[in-house]
């Protein structure tokens, strides 16, 4: 008969840094010769099992206080304390100024870089507004040129002092003012909403515009 042979164990009581659990410790191997183990017997002569206690202790029941008068650590419990070393070693080098240090340092690091990105995006978002509403801008001066050449040279100057024409060029000039002041405030809205409001940009589009008309009322004197 293949048998491995185990022995029932005790750990040592929590009290002594033991589980007080009980445990089969392997003590040996009783084969046939054939050398089956440790699969099942490959002969049929072989009337094999996968295991069984020692005869001599393990197989009766022996009172609790015999295992506690010949206690033996388990497998598992040398490995819980070499891990709770481990891990309180670990804790302490955590805990330590210099490890401490870097963690702060990495943070810094990454808070910068967060920052510098957010930044980035941030000012990318708000060029690419700017040069949106200023490209709006220029197609619809261009288009009204366009419009106001083609009336002056459909009227004449003399068509274009008549009350309703001029009143059709206001109404085109109103309409362009409110098309690309739509677009402004719209495309505004969604930058902020994407990357935070730009508290300079109303002012920057008040200073384009004053030096527009300054050019423009240059341009008409001379």
């Amino acid at each position: 008969m293949c048998m491995k042979i185990f022995a029932l164990q005790r750990c040592y009581s929590v009290a002594e840094g033991g589980c007080d659990k009980y445990w089969a410790e392997e003590v040996g191997v009783q084969d046939c010769g054939r050398y089956c183990l440790p699969g099942l017997p490959g002969y049929p002569e072989c009337k094999g099992v996968w295991a069984g206690f020692e005869d001599t202790e393990s197989s009766k029941v022996n009172p609790h206080t015999f295992y506690q008068r010949r206690p033996k650590a388990c497998p598992i419990c040398p490995l819980k304390e070499e891990f709770s070393h481990v891990k309180a070693d670990i804790e302490k080098l955590e805990n330590s100024a210099h490890v401490q240090g870097l963690i702060q340092a990495e943070r810094t690091r990454a808070e910068q870089k967060e920052a510098a990105y957010k930044m980035h995006c941030f000012n990318e978002m708000w060029n690419t507004t700017r040069a949106l509403i200023a490209s709006l801008q220029s197609k619809a001066d261009a288009i009204w040129n366009g419009i106001e050449t083609a009336l002056h040279g459909h009227f004449g100057a003399h068509g274009m002092a008549n009350p309703v024409v001029q009143g059709l060029a206001a109404s085109l000039v109103d309409a362009k003012k409110e098309l690309v002041g739509h677009v402004e405030s719209t495309t505004k809205e969604m930058a902020t909403a994407l990357v935070g409001p730009c508290h300079t940009f109303d002012l920057e589009r008040e200073e384009a515009e004053e030096s527009a008309r300054l050019r423009d009322s240059g341009m008409a004197t001379d």
